[in-house]
């Protein structure tokens, strides 16, 4: 394994670039979503990341804020996946839309202008002073952007749904999805699931 893994950190060594900004060089490697999974293994083995739990899931990061991002991108994918199943051929819908990337949006449904965006762990905020010192991980969803939203997409409502939501309660996220898109009286053959 440990040989595997030298071979890959090596691939990624003679691929990368060096940036100057000012007097300082830095180097980068674009990463591939594979690539990128086997350099978080190969960390994780080597003890290079730190273990955090959220809602009792566990997730590795360099730190609180990488491993929360790295457990937001894994539940958008179990998410994608309750969702493929449960309407994938009677309420299509759009992936991470990049009309609606300044939302951060993560699944649209075209027909009943709806948006679902699923919020992570409380972010680390380092300028209050207060003694609460997180804040919400997508405090954009709270804005008011209508101005930046396409013509063809106004009136749209955004569903903001917890992450732990997705792991510890699917039936649940799924019925949340499925009664607003029946209400929006655009997807007919939704009732019958009912």
């Amino acid at each position: 394994m440990k040989q595997e893994i030298s071979e890959a950190v090596k691939k990624f060594n003679s691929n990368r670039r060096a940036l100057h900004f000012g007097g300082h060089t830095v180097f980068c490697v674009k990463l591939t979503s594979e690539e990128r999974k086997t350099l978080y293994c190969a960390a994780r083995e080597s003890g290079l990341l730190m273990r955090y739990e959220f809602s009792g899931i566990p997730s590795y990061g360099v730190s609180r804020s990488h491993a929360a991002a790295l457990l937001l991108e894994v539940t958008h994918q179990k998410a994608l996946g309750l969702l493929r199943r449960e309407f994938g051929s009677c309420a299509r819908f759009w992936v991470r839309p990049k009309q609606l990337s300044i939302l951060g949006t993560d699944f649209y449904w075209k027909k009943a202008k709806l948006g679902l965006a699923i919020t992570g762990p409380l972010m680390d905020d380092p300028y209050r002073g207060d003694p609460k010192r997180t804040r919400d991980s997508r405090p954009e969803l709270e804005q008011q952007l209508d101005s930046l939203i396409p013509e063809s997409m106004k009136g749209l409502a955004i569903i903001k749904v917890p992450y732990y939501l997705v792991w510890h309660q699917p039936s649940d996220f799924i019925r949340r999805i499925n009664s607003k898109l029946i209400a929006s009286g655009q997807y007919t053959r939704l009732r019958d699931k009912i």
